[in-house]
């Protein structure tokens, strides 16, 4: 049985035209059946305060998206949890409201 990290694959880039946006290109639930319930803490010197998500879910030729889904808040230092459905692809887009000197 593939554990949740064996499930799943992300990467990260920086926008370098906007310092208050960071792009996490996501996140591929390859599970056919089980959503997965994960967390990401970035180290970053910006704060960001929500993540945007935009998920495409679906098998082969049935595909739909991406769908912007609700924000999530990010109360904790750069810290969240998303649900992540069985085959899909996230973008996850952290904003900062303000960047702090």
């Amino acid at each position: 049985m593939a554990t949740p990290i064996e499930r799943m694959t992300a990467y990260a880039s920086i926008d370098q035209s906007d310092p208050k946006r960071l792009i996490v290109v996501v996140v591929i639930n390859k599970s056919q059946t089980t959503a997965i319930n994960t967390g990401f803490q970035v180290a970053h010197t910006v704060r960001f305060d929500k993540a945007e998500v935009y998920q495409i879910t679906g098998g082969v030729g049935s595909c739909t998206g991406p769908t912007r889904q609700a924000d999530i808040p990010i109360t904790l230092k750069n810290a969240f949890t998303i649900a992540l459905p069985p085959l899909s692809i996230s973008t996850i887009v952290l904003k900062a409201l303000r960047i702090e000197p």
